[in-house]
């Protein structure tokens, strides 16, 4: 692990289970800006490259974990973290889910806004971080 690529493979191979009962291996690991690990695993990697924005953009996960533009609870699902990264030509969601105390990514996709803002479902006393200079007005 360097400064410019965050992920730990200490943990590789390592299995869980998602919430849908689907079993896991994962690829690699990396530390949140709230303090936790998020695991990603093989099988999230191949959803991911089904999302066009995403896929494109498959080498940045990592950096967009540990240095995301902001992060929002889920309005859906409470222990579903957000985590937003803004682009040029649009706005990168990754979605890190939590079971039993183990959390990993699901899905990433283009979002057109930050999830819930517009609707007045979360508030910006419901970020749960925020980088410095993010516009997040831009994304409403």
């Amino acid at each position: 692990m360097t400064r410019d690529d965050p992920r730990d493979f200490s943990e590789r191979g390592r299995r869980f289970t998602d919430y849908r009962g689907r079993e896991h291996v994962v690829e690699y690991s990396v530390c949140s800006p709230l303090g936790y690990r998020i695991y990603v695993s093989r099988q999230a990697l191949r959803h991911l490259r089904r999302h066009r924005f995403a896929a494109e953009r498959e080498n940045d996960i990592p950096r967009v974990l540990s240095n995301p533009d902001l992060i929002v609870p889920s309005y859906a699902e409470p222990m579903t973290h957000l985590y937003f990264k803004a682009y040029r030509d649009g706005l990168l969601l990754l979605a890190v889910q939590e079971k039993e105390g183990l959390r990993f990514l699901v899905t990433g996709y283009e979002a057109a806004r930050v999830k819930g803002l517009r609707e007045e479902r979360i508030t910006q006393q419901d970020f749960l971080y925020l980088r410095g200079g993010f516009r997040w007005k831009r994304w409403r």
